[in-house]
């Protein structure tokens, strides 16, 4: 399911950021409440990495460091009563979350959890709302343990097994456009009860690989079925209820979301470093930057051509311990079947036959990714060989980076030779949708620009 592409040949991979830079400022906070978002646009680059915080306290909020984290001994006093965090615009504002895509669920990650977690250091599967899981020897069934006496906020009881099932329900209604919905309303057949604190996805075919979307890394983000009951989704467009260690306080939309500690006794981390956590929304990366330099915000997303200037003026760079982020481009229309009245044939890389295929190698082939990882990355990503699966994975082919440079290396001469062959001697139009930031994606507008650079060199027509 989650290796739909286990070949190269759908991929139209730039780049991928193998470490997410923070920033971490390490002068004392001035204020509580965060600037005005009124700034100037940024008239440079939008390729932000992200930025961070003065002292972290103790706990599980720390950034990793490009080496496994060290052990933490025990709490720091935190500085500040309320941490700002300066992101860039998310791609929907809501409280509903299968209204959006996984890349807009870092305003829910502060006060929902997932059954599955992910270490910060190491990217392995650990405990979460589940203490344990298995799959079965066929791969169609994941029989998960449920964690006890985890209450949900504002007095909506204790989380059970009857959660799961309605918070899976929630994430695979037909009228869902979050990321992993076609998994929920799909892949899994039925949520079999157990009894409390015990279930069993019961799967329509398959699926080694269901931890990832049973993860953090996925979108089934645990919500109260008594919340739910007691006052519908205008309950949950009014408060989120989840069970994290912060709990929903208020949203200005187009402005920012604020959380507040939810009690002194979570079971991870037994009390939030802070009083409350805001994540402010300002799309500009002058005006997050100006944010962070102000001490108006302790932890803003910044763009790498803006970590000169952080740093300059004391604030510390700290990268991922391991990989953080993909960045891609992807074919559209490659998802529906001849005969599927959504089907157009006439897309030159959707063409039946070699010619498509001929069409995406060509495009792949046009791509200097070493360039882009140079001068919009600043050296700090690596190119992907197959879309969502890294080398580290288990399951990796060895051949796939043997064959990418003949396949799929830079070479605008063959490029142009292989459009030939698909029957575009002058090339064609085609759009780019890439002119939006997301958060800890930010290099989006900087790639659609190089693409269409690269393409352009080849005969092709780039509307962004």
């Amino acid at each position: 399911m989650f290796h739909r592409f286990n070949t190269p040949r759908l991929l139209l991979s730039a780049v991928a950021l193998l470490a997410l830079l923070l920033v971490v400022g390490c002068r004392s906070a001035a204020t509580d409440e965060p600037a005005s978002t009124d700034a100037p646009p940024d008239a440079g680059a939008a390729t932000e990495p992200t930025a961070a915080v003065t002292e972290p306290s103790g706990g599980q909020s720390t950034a990793a460091t490009p080496q496994p984290t060290a052990a933490i001994t025990g709490p720091v006093e935190a500085k500040v009563d309320r941490l700002v965090i300066a992101f860039t615009q998310p791609t929907h504002e809501t409280n509903i979350p299968w209204f959006g895509a996984r890349t807009m669920l870092s305003q829910f990650s502060p006060m929902t959890e997932t059954l599955i977690d992910l270490a910060p250091a190491t990217g392995e599967y650990t405990a979460n709302l589940s203490t344990s899981w298995e799959m079965s020897p066929d791969g169609k069934n994941w029989t998960l343990n449920l964690r006890e006496g985890v209450p949900f906020h504002f007095g909506f009881g204790e989380f059970t097994a009857k959660d799961v099932v309605h918070s899976r329900a929630l994430m695979g209604q037909d009228a869902g456009v979050n990321t992993l919905n076609s998994v929920w309303r799909e892949t899994v057949d039925t949520v079999e009860v157990v009894d409390d604190h015990q279930v069993v996805f019961r799967l329509t075919a398959s699926e080694p690989d269901l931890d990832f979307a049973l993860s953090i890394g996925g979108d089934l983000m645990m919500m109260s079925k008594d919340h739910w009951d007691q006052e519908g989704q205008e309950g949950l467009e009014q408060r989120v209820v989840g069970t994290g260690a912060y709990q929903y306080l208020e949203r200005e939309v187009g402005q920012s979301i604020l959380f507040e500690r939810a009690s002194d006794e979570h079971w991870r981390v037994g009390r939030g470093d802070f009083n409350q956590i805001q994540q402010v929304f300002a799309p500009e990366a002058a005006t997050r930057l100006a944010m962070l330099l102000a001490e108006e915000a302790h932890v803003a997303a910044l763009p790498r051509d803006g970590l000169a200037q952080a740093a300059d003026n004391g604030m510390k760079i700290i990268n991922s311990g391991i990989g953080g982020l993909h960045t891609m481009f992807l074919f559209g229309g490659l998802f529906y079947i001849t005969g599927d009245e959504a089907y157009d044939p006439s897309i030159p890389w959707a063409a039946p036959g070699d010619n498509g295929r001929l069409v995406r190698q060509a495009l792949n082939k046009a791509i200097n990714r070493d360039e882009i990882n140079e001068f919009i990355f600043r050296g700090g990503g690596a190119p992907y060989r197959v879309v969502d699966y890294h080398p580290t994975m288990p399951g990796w082919n060895p051949d796939w980076d043997e064959r990418w440079e003949e396949e799929y290396g830079f070479d605008p001469d063959k490029s142009r030779e292989l459009l030939t062959q698909a029957g575009y001697p002058d090339g064609f139009k085609m759009k780019i949708y890439g002119a939006h930031t997301m958060p800890g994606v930010p290099e989006m507008p900087d790639m659609a620009e190089a693409l269409s650079i690269y393409f352009d060199q080849i005969g092709i027509d780039v509307e962004i």
